[in-house]
């Protein structure tokens, strides 16, 4: 475990979710696909280089859907 005292359990400064995948997409839709994607435009993955943690917009979410025919 890592140990920051700056966090206190009264003023923690770290927080944790744990997610899980429900559905696979496959094949997976590559970069130059989403590039493509006119309803992702302005997705956060196209202007920003950090892949490890980014917000996805219900929109875009159902765009990507889409993109496999997964519906919702």
């Amino acid at each position: 475990d890592y140990f920051d005292p700056k966090s206190t359990p009264e003023n923690p400064i770290w927080f944790m979710v744990d997610i899980r995948s429900y559905k696979d997409i496959a094949p997976p839709i590559t970069l130059d696909e989403i590039k493509r994607t006119p309803a992702l435009k302005n997705m956060e993955l196209l202007h920003k280089s950090r892949l490890s943690v980014q917000a996805v917009t219900p929109q875009e979410w159902r765009a990507l859907l889409r993109m496999r025919q997964l519906g919702e």
